[in-house]
């Protein structure tokens, strides 16, 4: 079982100005994220956003922010 305890914050998806998911930025934001004491982080949709993505992307928003934690 995972050990799940310590800062877990939700972020924002971000989304460019046509309205699909800001991949490229949402990548940006991890790196600051990573370098920060947090122990993880909740996504995607965890700010209201969930209602209005796709099964496509909230998979890319998962893959994204799941690659930093295989790499590490």
């Amino acid at each position: 079982m995972a050990n799940l305890t310590g800062l877990y914050p939700p972020i924002p998806t971000p989304f460019d100005a046509a309205g699909h998911v800001g991949l490229d930025q949402l990548e940006r934001n991890l790196a600051v994220w990573a370098a920060s004491p947090l122990d993880g982080v909740v996504m995607p949709g965890s700010n209201r956003e969930a209602a209005f993505l796709s099964s496509q992307e909230r998979i890319a928003i998962w893959r994204c922010c799941g690659e930093p934690l295989e790499r590490s």
